[in-house]
């Protein structure tokens, strides 16, 4: 496929108490997609954290839909 502007990419980032490292994740994950352009959405999953983690991530200017599980509940959920 040589058209990247036709890729649409979906990285979903499971997220628990990563109040250190998510923000700069989302920014370096957005950086790389809209240089590569690609048509790309960005889905935060936070299950349960009981840091920062929340906070940080309503205060973050990038374009992000946030999943917000109010309880720890791990990877199948």
């Amino acid at each position: 496929m040589n058209n990247n502007e036709s890729i649409k990419v979906t990285v979903i980032i499971p997220t628990y108490n990563e109040e250190r490292s998510i923000i700069k994740t989302i920014e370096h994950l957005e950086t790389f997609l809209v240089d590569a352009n690609f048509s790309y959405e960005i889905i935060v999953v936070n299950d349960g954290s009981v840091d920062k983690t929340v906070k940080l991530l309503s205060e973050c200017k990038s374009n992000f839909i946030l999943i917000n599980h109010e309880n720890n509940q791990g990877y199948g959920a």
